[in-house]
């Protein structure tokens, strides 16, 4: 029976592992930073590196790529090109180039593609800082106490496998101590080097979560649709336009559009830029108003039919080129009768002005804006030939000037009116040409925010506030779990560098006992760190898939799923993407992993406590006065 046991395949073991095949992961670790160093000097990959921190100078190692480079840079004196968004002594066309996100590593786009689910401005959830863990002097000086110790211990190891050999020669079962030597050398070994190994591993996650962010936010193709579903914050906006006809029975056919878009409106029906420090609006200030994916449906167009009927008459532009010919003819007659002289050239211009203007009219549906430039240039023409030819009289008389006057008033009118009125002066037309849409953001579109700018959870007037709306509260708390997780991360992180050399060491200890610590203290350090870029792939996943997921499960956007207003629709899924983002840790499984996912929930647990707190405490005090107030009225 024990003869078949031994030849039983299944029951044959697995060889154990020589301690050179642990090596495996530092020559992969290895390979790959050499890869991304090798990256680093390519000039497209320096411009394009974006971090989420504007405004934001990280000392030190700036970004992944540096995190690995500079202990490489410090060998060979290796200077890369300075970076004038960390200069203090930078010019202001390079700073602005920086807010820009053109010039120098360490700048940020501006881009709301990716959100922070911290804070705007913070880099926490993005990248692991050297300066504050494994470049930090006192994080150092630490190490190398435990490494002092893990000396002094290997020391005594060696002392002790020396005496096993020395009674090898003796009693053969002490002969396996040989075997341990090997394990006590590569033990001393990595100790010592576990600091470049650790440093090598923070900069591979860095170099992974600034790779994948930057291309995320570059890269055209990627980016986060439209969800057809409104964020709840309907405005007016006025788009002022110029309808180009001079007829006023085109007034239905313009008003009936009701389906135009703002886009369309302004390519089609453009306006005149209005003057300079006039504070007019104009469609090409209009248009800055609007966001590519706002819901915008039409709410009111106008057609000012009073300022056509003082420009343009019944449609042939009789008011403005009669007005012409006068000002043409009066100008002749000072010529004839009053002895002044205009030059030949200025005669022939003046001669051509009412034929032009009355051909501008006739063709403004092929050029809209024609007649009022020439409107423009030919006034500026008769104040300059009164100016330079006349000697006696050198300005309009003044039934001309205010006719002129009256005309550019209806023009403006007409232009920069923007929907206003209605006239009281010409009954119920309002002043004019615009378009007036009802527009509100799309649910997940540029104006959406993945969490409240504002995380402060102490005030008690602010949360007050903010009990009518529960969500935004949720919103808070979770991006306060995020928050205390990547503290806590950090604080792991300097603790695994800090025991790394007794954690190491343990796989050397006498009879294989110290090797499932030192596997928990490796797979406990790779995973506090590479979890960081796992936390970042699945933000990029849910911000870029948000509009479509939003709309798979919204349902039509007219009749939303369980008669859900817009924003508490997008409010959930907001919260239904910090929730995910929050929970991946737990994903990994292990101790660490799971302290920080409940270090968030303790963080969650305290922000619910403390509001709780604050609302009980002003209920005390609500019915303390209530009290005294009702005492004070008995006593009366």
């Amino acid at each position: 029976m024990l003869k078949i046991k031994k030849m039983w395949p299944f029951k044959r073991g697995q060889p154990p592992k020589r301690w050179w095949q642990y090596l495996a992961l530092a020559g992969i670790v290895l390979t790959v930073n050499s890869m991304m160093l090798m990256l680093r000097l390519l000039p497209t990959f320096q411009v394009t590196v974006a971090t989420v921190a504007p405004h934001m100078h990280l000392p030190g190692p700036i970004m992944g790529i540096n995190t690995i480079a500079s202990p490489l840079e410090r060998a060979f004196h290796f200077q890369l090109q300075g970076d004038p968004c960390s200069d203090p002594n930078a010019t202001q066309e390079q700073k602005n180039q920086c807010l820009e996100g053109t010039s120098g590593s360490g700048t940020y786009t501006g881009d709301g593609k990716i959100q922070n689910p911290i804070s705007k401005g913070n880099a926490l959830f993005f990248f692991t800082p050297a300066d504050i863990t494994i470049d930090n002097g006192s994080v150092r000086n630490l190490w190398g106490l435990m490494l002092f110790f893990v000396d002094m211990l290997l020391a005594l190891i060696i002392a002790l496998n020396g005496l096993r050999v020395i009674f090898a020669g003796s009693v053969f079962r002490y002969a396996s101590a040989i075997e341990n030597l090997p394990g006590i050398l590569l033990a001393i070994i990595v100790a010592h080097i576990s600091l470049v190994f650790m440093t090598m591993m923070i900069g591979l996650n860095n170099n992974m979560v600034e790779g994948i962010y930057t291309f995320a936010q570059t890269n055209p193709n990627i980016h986060r649709s439209a969800s057809g579903f409104g964020a709840g914050d309907k405005k007016l906006y006025t788009l002022h336009l110029f309808f180009p006809s001079a007829f006023q029975t085109d007034e239905h056919t313009y008003e009936s559009q009701t389906n135009v878009t703002w886009q369309d409106a302004a390519k089609k029906w453009p306006g005149p830029d209005a003057p300079q420090g006039s504070g007019a609006s104009s469609t090409s200030i209009d248009v800055k108003q609007f966001n590519q994916d706002m819901i915008c449906q039409v709410y009111q167009i106008n057609f000012d039919r009073t300022r056509r009927d003082k420009l343009f008459g019944n449609g042939d532009g009789a008011p403005l080129y009669m007005y012409l010919d006068s000002v043409v003819r009066w100008m002749k007659l000072q010529t004839d009768a009053h002895g002044e002289s205009i030059n030949p050239q200025d005669q022939a211009d003046l001669n051509k002005m009412s034929g032009t203007m009355k051909s501008d009219i006739a063709t403004m549906g092929v050029q809209p804006l024609k007649w009022y430039q020439d409107w423009q240039q030919m006034n500026d023409e008769i104040d300059r030939i009164l100016k330079d030819d006349f000697k006696y009289t050198r300005t309009l008389p003044d039934p001309f000037f205010t006719s002129r006057l009256q005309y550019n008033v209806a023009i403006s009118y007409l232009f920069f009116g923007g929907a206003r009125g209605p006239d009281p002066q010409s009954g119920p037309d309002y002043i004019g040409d615009a378009i007036i849409y009802s527009c509100e953001n799309d649910a997940t579109g540029t104006t959406f925010q993945l969490v409240p700018d504002k995380l402060d959870f102490t005030s008690l007037f602010d949360n007050l506030q903010s009990l009518g709306d529960a969500t935004q509260i949720v919103a808070k708390i979770l991006a306060l779990m995020f928050l205390a997780q990547m503290i806590i991360r950090l604080f792991f992180i300097n603790l695994y560098i800090i025991t790394a050399p007794l954690g190491i060491v343990c796989w050397a200890l006498p009879g294989k006992v110290g090797q499932p610590v030192a596997r928990l203290w490796l797979q406990g350090f790779i995973s506090t760190v590479m979890v960081q870029f796992l936390m970042v792939v699945a933000l990029i996943v849910i911000q870029v898939l948000l509009g479509n997921m939003l709309a798979f499960v919204g349902g039509d956007p007219n009749h939303i799923i369980g008669n859900l207003s817009d924003g508490t629709l997008r409010d959930i899924m907001r919260i239904a993407c910090l929730w995910f983002v929050a929970r991946i840790p737990s994903l990994i499984g292990n101790a660490p992993m799971r302290t920080l996912t409940s270090a968030g929930q303790m963080m969650g647990q305290a922000v619910g406590a403390t509001i709780a707190m604050q609302i009980t405490q002003f209920q005390m005090i609500t019915q303390v006065a209530s009290s005294a107030v009702s005492i004070a009225g008995a006593a009366r």
